[in-house]
């Protein structure tokens, strides 16, 4: 090896010479000559060179040294055919390669290429072969590897006759032409590569039909097909596809919108540009497949329940969630958003699971979202997560794939609650036959949300992925591919973006924004009655009463009703708790509330129907015993308007009719009949005086229970 202007002239190097672009291989070099082989020339003949001319020429620019480009080849790549191949040539050249610097001698060469032929029989041609790719190689046993991909014949051209099996009569085929094969990539280019999917079959059809039909005429109806001697296969035109494909852009064609998901490589990750927790989250949502019903009365049925879960691109933490009965919005998805940012033990004890904090210790924001063009779209929500200093990047339409982390969650639930939760959606659901799974759905959202929140924990502590790459200083450390632990190592020893922001500016900005009023029972909201020391200091509900009621914006959590935040001028917030009329609701969701509401106005109105039902029962009896009175005076006669006068003001009239009315007429006669020893059975001495109204209205009310349904 000899140096030349920082230029080295090795054994195996290139060296190009600039006037005619010619590029040689070194193969010897020595003080005064070397040998080196033309890499563009046919003959596998080194030829000598002066090595204190070659300096000259490196001097002055007539020569240069280039990059060598030789494959490097990984050993596992090579298949047991090839190497063995390899290895066979090589023991056929090694003892005559090796043989430096009598090889690249004329004379030498030829006797140790004699020798070879002698004792093995391979001719001296095939010899020569042989060490023109072992030199222009690089001088090395790889250099011999066979190149499978550039053995077999060129196309062949046929002209007097159709290649293949004999074809039977009356079928298609013919010797194709430079015209065939237009119409093939014309049928190709303009009706398969199409994103309605035609088939081959379809598409060589379609080629035959518009390609291969006699020239039409004024009046023809439908075009004459060419003879089938005239016409190519469906088996030439299938092979010549197979041969001329360009894959990649007709699969473009085909599936213009769903490319990039389903035929992209996927070298790269998601955490590929992230360099620790927080950096950037995943969002998205699903509705659950699994019917719910009402907590107070599990025979209605609610509907699916729509799942929210922000997840941690690197550490693959689940750090926010949020189930609701409301339609995917972006409200819901900042309501994921303010639970990734609350503390977890507190939000889990609302529904009965009691953590510790560090069993899920995420309560931070992160420093960008990732998210299709769905719930975090539009000016609202973007102006929203600018005031947190959070990035929105949506994903383009279709591609899933770049969501996949947050994407594979969604199973990963659905397999640990499917075959225990009744009520599961099943494919075969509205099928004829199918079993109607709503009728087993007894689990209200409530529960439903706690059974949701214990996968997660078991998913953010327990859970291993076995295909997450971890980093060599984590195996060193024992960091486990769990999500909590590589939360742990990321806080810890990784450079993150977890944003830390006081929790009213969180409840500020994330909550949802309404109107309360102000009325002397209170501050009214949904339904509910709060107060707060501010209104009890400032008398606001003595004010409603005098004046009249007034409104003034708030701040609500849909996932617990049991404060509201009233806002004040200078941005501060005022809590408002439950008042003691509305403390039943403590802890109830707004869609809990909602469901109660509903089923107490139900109730109101089956109330209100059956009300007004035995009111008109009880309105038509007591026109039929006013009119039964009424015609009995009539059979008494009519006594003159005196003569009424006189007995209502007669006191003893009215005596006797009281005596008579409360049995003790009959009382005083049964003891004269006793006394004067008359005979009285005794049936009528017990027997009490009853009142005929009394009986009239038993009948009445008897008769509208029956007409209610309350007795037959």
């Amino acid at each position: 090896m000899t140096d030349v202007n920082g230029v080295q002239i090795i054994r195996g190097g290139l060296i190009r010479e600039t006037e005619n672009s010619l590029v040689y291989r070194v193969l010897y070099v020595s003080d005064e000559t070397g040998y080196w082989i033309c890499m563009d020339a046919s003959r596998n003949i080194p030829e000598i060179i002066d090595i204190n001319d070659l300096k000259t020429k490196l001097k002055t620019g007539i020569c240069e040294a280039v990059m060598d480009r030789v494959t490097e080849w990984d050993e596992s790549a090579i298949s047991p055919a090839r190497a063995a191949e390899r290895e066979r040539i090589f023991e056929l050249i090694k003892d005559i390669v090796a043989n430096e610097p009598g090889v690249y001698r004329r004379q030498e060469r030829a006797a140790l290429l004699r020798e070879k032929v002698t004792a093995t029989g391979i001719g001296i041609n095939k010899l020569y072969t042989y060490l023109g790719r072992y030199w222009r190689g690089g001088m090395t046993p790889n250099a011999l590897l066979p190149r499978f991909n550039e053995r077999g014949s060129k196309e062949r051209v046929y002209t007097d006759k159709r290649p293949g099996r004999q074809k039977q009569n009356g079928l298609n085929g013919k010797i194709l032409t430079d015209a065939d094969k237009d119409n093939f990539a014309r049928a190709i280019r303009e009706h398969y590569s199409s994103d309605t999917k035609p088939t081959l079959a379809d598409t060589y059809n379609w080629m035959i039909a518009h390609m291969y039909v006699k020239p039409r005429f004024e009046g023809d109806t439908c075009p004459e097909q060419l003879p089938p001697e005239e016409k190519p296969s469906f088996r030439q035109f299938s092979y010549w596809h197979s041969k001329n494909r360009q894959i990649v852009e007709e699969q473009k064609k085909r599936k213009p919108n769903r490319y990039e998901l389903e035929c992209r490589g996927s070298s790269g990750s998601s955490e590929d540009y992230v360099k620790g927790p927080g950096m950037a989250v995943q969002i998205d949502a699903t509705i659950a497949d699994y019917y719910l019903v009402q907590e107070s009365d599990r025979n209605l049925i609610v509907g699916r329940p729509v799942m929210f879960f922000i997840k941690d691109v690197k550490t693959r933490m689940i750090t926010g969630m949020h189930v609701t009965l409301e339609n995917a919005s972006w409200n819901c998805a900042l309501m994921a958003l303010k639970n990734s940012a609350e503390n977890k033990a507190v939000f889990c004890k609302r529904y009965g699971v009691n953590i510790t904090d560090e069993e899920w210790p995420c309560h931070h924001l992160p420093k960008s979202i990732v998210a299709d063009n769905g719930e975090m779209e539009g000016s609202g929500v973007e102006e929203i997560i600018a005031k947190l200093g959070i990035v929105i990047e949506n994903a383009p339409p279709y591609r899933g794939d770049l969501k996949g982390i947050i994407e594979r969650n969604f199973r990963m639930m659905d397999m640990k609650l499917r075959y225990i939760v009744p009520g599961h959606v099943e494919k075969d659901d509205g099928q004829r036959g199918s079993i109607n799974r709503r009728k087993e759905a007894c689990i209200d959202i409530k529960t439903f949300t706690g059974m949701i929140i214990r996968c997660v924990l078991f998913y953010n502590n327990y859970h291993v992925m076995k295909t997450y790459e971890r980093s060599p200083e984590m195996i060193r450390n024992g960091i486990r591919a769990v999500p909590r632990s590589l939360w742990n190592y990321g806080m810890q020893y990784q450079s993150g973006a977890l944003q830390v922001i006081p929790w009213n500016d969180i409840l500020r900005i994330l909550l949802l924004k309404d109107t309360a009023s102000v009325t002397d029972r209170g501050i009214s909201f949904r339904g509910l009655f709060y107060t707060c020391e501010k209104a009890k200091k400032e008398l606001w509900f003595d004010k409603a009463r005098i004046t009249s009621r007034w409104r003034l914006p708030v701040n609500y959590d849909p996932t617990c009703l049991d404060h509201i935040y009233i806002i004040e001028e200078d941005g501060s917030l005022i809590q408002c708790s439950l008042l003691g009329k509305s403390s039943a609701f403590a802890g109830f969701s707004e869609d809990e509330r909602n469901n109660i509401m509903e089923k107490d106005r139900q109730d109101q109105i089956n109330a209100a129907q059956d009300e007004e039902k035995a009111n008109t029962a009880l309105q038509l009896e007591l026109e039929k015993q006013t009119e039964r009175c009424k015609n009995e005076k009539k059979d008494n006669g009519t006594a003159s308007a005196k003569a009424i006068l006189d007995q209502h003001r007669a006191r003893k009239q009215r005596r006797e009719e009281i005596e008579n009315q409360s049995g003790e007429a009959a009382a005083k006669k049964a003891q004269a009949a006793a006394e004067t020893g008359e005979a009285c059975s005794q049936n009528e001495q017990a027997k009490p005086a009853v009142d005929a109204m009394d009986a009239a209205i038993d009948e009445a009310l008897k008769e509208a229970r029956k007409q209610m349904g309350l007795e037959k």
